[in-house]
């Protein structure tokens, strides 16, 4: 599980790393958001598979087959170009992730906590068995171990200091995570059906 929390945070900060480098569109707002969804309706009404291809990138390129029909939806969702389009959709899977990982980790932490809770109530229990005890506190000493999950994400939160994305793009973010979802499940998953 560590490794996989691990890879993860790699994961988004590297895309973090190339959202930082799309400075053109700098920041997520309504409009972007509303296009961005419009877009992907658009790209659903071309084809599934099609939609697919495009939000994996397997379509992303003026060579690729295909490529004039994506340019043509995003173009009528209402970006200028398929440039503005893939800096957008980098930044809006960059802050997806990031705060799919903070409510992760947030949860993590919710249910280490219950879990120490309970232990101590059971470690007050007078007829525990020495063995169980002893087992109870070396638990206990691993869940009271600061995570180095924790350390290497910290800095990274959106509202921290080393911040992905700004603070206001988050927020927009925020209020569209379920409509992001079926999107950002295509992008992230194996399976082709995943997102529809």
């Amino acid at each position: 599980m560590n490794r996989f929390v691990i890879w993860f945070f790699v994961f988004f900060l590297s895309l973090g790393f190339i959202a930082s480098s799309c400075a053109q569109t700098g920041k997520i707002n309504e409009d972007l958001v509303k296009k961005y969804l419009n877009a992907h309706e658009l790209l659903i009404k071309i084809g599934t598979d099609f939609a697919r291809k495009c939000h994996t990138g397997e379509i992303s390129a003026p060579e690729d087959e295909g490529f004039q029909k994506l340019e043509e939806a995003v173009k009528s969702a209402g970006f200028e170009s398929h440039e503005q389009y893939a800096m957008v959709d980098v930044t809006i899977m960059t802050g997806y992730l990031q705060l799919n990982a903070e409510d992760m980790e947030k949860e993590t932490e919710k249910r280490q906590k219950e879990t120490l809770a309970k232990i101590e109530e059971s470690l007050k229990e007078p007829a525990l068995a020495s063995a169980a005890r002893d087992a109870l506190l070396k638990t206990k000493a691993e869940l009271e171990k600061p995570s180095t999950t924790a350390e290497a994400a910290s800095g990274t939160e959106i509202t921290g200091d080393g911040e992905l994305i700004d603070k206001e793009s988050a927020v927009v973010i925020k209020a569209h995570m379920k409509e992001l979802e079926p999107i950002m499940k295509i992008k992230t998953s194996s399976d082709p059906s995943e997102g529809f």
